[in-house]
């Protein structure tokens, strides 16, 4: 009877292990996609912000060309951005201005976007190494507690057959 108790013990240890290391490689493996996404998105700003800055004509100002935006919203899309609208008015000129002002205030947007998707996954990052760490703490518990359980086995039997002698 007591045998049985026991052997329930050490299979819940197992058991609760084996749930946090499954667990725990789910959230590593969830976390890996983060910095993949993560570099994708760095990438795309630094793209973005070469492109912000070309002079196509070297005329000394800024002007988002046709060209220009359908590379914005190539890079956006291949970041998994297509629902950000990038609408440029007129030839694109970036100013202070009417449509050059919509536009410097478009790149803006862009770049500000970009920056607050960087940081919401480096958020995620950060609670995903905590959930990690409280499920690898979790299954180190349990492994304690198994051997513990084992080693008062192991104890107890010695203890008897010495009695026995």
């Amino acid at each position: 009877m007591a045998n049985h108790g026991i052997n329930m013990i050490l299979t819940i240890c197992e058991t609760r292990g084996n749930d946090a290391n499954e667990e725990a490689l789910l959230k590593a493996t969830s976390a890996r996609k983060n910095i993949a996404e993560q570099k994708q998105l760095r990438q795309a700003l630094r793209d973005f912000e070469e492109i912000a800055r070309r002079d196509d004509d070297n005329n000394g100002s800024s002007e988002i060309s046709g060209t220009e935006r359908d590379e914005i919203r190539s890079l956006l899309s291949s970041a998994d951005l297509r629902s950000w609208d990038v609408n440029f008015r007129g030839d694109g000129t970036v100013g202070v201005s009417g449509d050059q002002q919509h536009n410097a205030s478009m790149l803006e947007t862009v770049r500000g976007r970009l920056q607050d998707a960087i940081k919401d996954l480096e958020a995620d990052d950060k609670i995903g190494n905590f959930e990690i760490q409280d499920l690898l703490s979790r299954s180190n518990q349990a492994e304690t507690l198994k051997s513990s359980v084992r080693k008062k086995v192991d104890d107890t039997a010695s203890a008897v057959i010495g009695n026995v002698r």
